[in-house]
């Protein structure tokens, strides 16, 4: 039976922001991954506390460093047990005392959002199909023939082969505005940059007054107001529109946050591990598969706690 917040006892709430201090401090030691999982598995009230405080935090991902630092402040501020239990029961709450509710209030609004490791399709009017990838927001606006994409964060491709040229979606970023000349393009916007991949046909890329056109092939980088070309980092660009990531002599660390997007809880890997190197496919909705072959095939060890904290590093 589904738990709801106000019946989960305050000391479990406590326990669970507790470990979302620890286990967020880069310094977190293998005991404490250890500690936490039996944690977790001590208890059902546990993980449903755990969930909940995930829920919270996948929206804090684009601010995670106000995020950790929100949870000391959460944990001095809630000091009775009345205000514990309210301050984590709303997620709103959390947001306002993080200061940070002006920055995710586009997501809470948009017209799509996917959560961790959902894939989704909008089909256009125009013909135009947009495929939304894992922890995507956007608003999609028409004016007239034109249709207006306003991509607040993640990664999409656009394929507007069956559009005609007037009726072709401009996606707008923080950074830059996009308009197909031809026809499938990638678009991602993360943090304080936007990138753009380009698979057949034309983009334009306009950013504040930087303009060029982008050819089949060209992977671009939009940042500080200037267009910069984008090194190839090994993964095919969109493979995951078919559920799977494609590596050819990717960088490990690469290919493990491409799954992070995609998988519950924690991936972390050790920085002695990541720039070994990596061909194959490998399914984005079996990463416990995935991560197994991984091992099987390379000099690394996979350790998994409770299903959701993840360790990768050196054999």
């Amino acid at each position: 039976m589904n738990q709801s917040a106000h019946s989960i006892p305050d000391d479990i709430l406590d326990q669970a922001c507790h470990w979302s201090v620890v286990l967020g401090d880069s310094r977190v030691s293998e005991d404490d991954q250890r500690n936490f999982a039996r944690w977790l598995e001590s208890n059902p009230l546990h993980q449903t506390a755990w969930q909940r405080l995930q829920m919270v935090e996948q929206e804090l991902v684009p601010a995670r460093p106000l995020a950790r630092q929100g949870s000391d402040i959460l944990q001095g501020l809630a000091k009775s047990r009345r205000q514990r239990k309210t301050v984590f029961a709303s997620a709103l709450s959390v947001l306002l005392l993080l200061g940070i509710a002006q920055l995710l209030f586009p997501y809470w609004q948009a017209d799509y959002v996917t959560g961790k490791g959902e894939l989704q399709q909008i089909s256009l009017d125009s013909g135009a199909i947009i495929y939304l990838d894992s922890g995507v927001a956007l608003d999609v606006e028409s004016a007239g023939d034109k249709t207006i994409v306003q991509l607040h964060r993640g990664r999409i491709l656009v394929d507007s082969s069956a559009a005609s040229p007037a009726q072709k979606p401009q996606v707008i970023t923080d950074h830059a505005r996009f308009t197909p000349i031809g026809t499938r393009f990638v678009i991602t916007k993360r943090g304080d940059l936007s990138e753009l991949i380009v698979t057949q046909g034309q983009v334009q890329v306009d950013a504040d007054g930087n303009s060029r056109v982008a050819n089949a092939g060209d992977s671009l980088q939009i940042a500080n107001k200037t267009i910069a070309p984008l090194i190839n980092n090994g993964l095919a660009p969109d493979a995951w529109v078919d559920g799977v990531i494609e590596a050819n002599n990717a960088r490990l660390g690469d290919l493990l946050d491409a799954l992070a997007q995609h998988r519950r809880g924690w991936l972390r890997y050790d920085a002695k591990v990541a720039e070994l190197r990596v061909n194959g496919i490998f399914y984005l909705n079996d990463t416990d598969k995935a991560l197994t072959s991984l091992s099987n095939t390379l000099p690394i060890t996979v350790e998994t706690h409770a299903g959701w904290w993840t360790n990768v590093k050196p054999k």
